[in-house]
């Protein structure tokens, strides 16, 4: 029984000796300092700057409304579709001017451009506003909104209607995006075996034609969808080319040439079709 009471006695006498240095040891070590009320400050700053970059640079490049290119997609009618839902068709953005100091929108409809609206970045927001205190003579929307960059597409807010107009990236130039989803593709006409090549780029092998535009901006006697025709691989305005209605039933593309009256803008449709079978 005095063994195991002297055993029981130096365990203690260890487990007091090891609490005492531990307690020593930590007292010798100097406090962990907080960090500053600037540092955090300075941390803080970073990363805003960051995000500014990072959305400045997904947001450069030419947006349009998604409303408008989705049904224009899915009908293949751009004249049903003029009237698109978002305040505006569409804007560009670079990313040098959304970095500077005077960040803005260039926005446009289908008609011009040359509409703008200055923003700012918000910092609690982490994303661009609508600056309603920099003064502008034709802003392009007059009210709030904020910018958001989510899932490849930029999401205009309206925080006071608390609705949301969607907009998408397209690759090069509104024509162009609009050839890509009505005609571009490869096309038969009855009884021949070459194929006629609609490019999104404009480009065209149709009779005696070489290149394309089509009616996006309605007006001069022009009220349906119309295909505008040019002999020139540069082509210019309406007025230099032939124009032509057409109209998709499935994968067929129906073509009737117009006597355009550009004087009176009052226009005949000849009455024989062109068919053509999208390949």
């Amino acid at each position: 029984m005095k063994a195991l009471n002297i055993n029981v006695l130096t365990a203690l006498s260890i487990a007091l000796l090891l609490s005492l240095c531990a307690c020593q040891d930590q007292a010798a070590r100097p406090p962990q300092q907080q960090p500053s009320e600037g540092y955090r400050d300075y941390r803080r700053d970073t990363l805003l700057v960051k995000k500014k970059i990072e959305m400045a640079e997904n947001m450069e490049g030419k947006w349009v409304s998604e409303d408008y290119l989705t049904k224009i997609s899915n009908s293949k009618s751009i004249y049903s579709h003029r009237k698109y839902a978002t305040q505006l068709l569409g804007f560009d953005f670079d990313k040098s001017i959304l970095l500077s100091n005077e960040p803005y929108l260039a926005g446009f409809t289908e008609v011009e451009g040359g509409y703008r609206n200055y923003l700012l970045f918000d910092r609690n927001k982490t994303c661009f506003l609508n600056d309603l205190n920099k003064y502008n003579t034709f802003p392009s929307i007059p009210k709030a909104f904020d910018l958001q960059y989510t899932e490849g597409r930029v999401e205009m807010y309206f925080p006071i209607e608390r609705t949301t107009d969607r907009f998408r990236k397209i690759e090069s130039t509104l024509d162009d995006e609009l050839r890509k989803i009505v005609t571009a593709g490869k096309y038969l006409a009855e009884g021949d075996s070459i194929p006629i090549v609609f490019t999104k780029e404009g480009k065209v092998n149709f009779l005696d034609f070489s290149s394309y535009k089509l009616v996006s901006n309605f007006g001069e006697g022009v009220e349906f969808d119309a295909i505008v025709f040019f002999t020139s691989a540069n082509p210019g305005h309406w007025y230099r080319g032939t124009l032509y209605k057409f109209e998709f039933q499935g994968r067929k593309l129906i073509l009737k040439r117009i006597i355009a009256d550009w004087a009176t803008h009052l226009h005949d449709v000849v009455p024989e079709e062109i068919v053509l079978m999208k390949q």
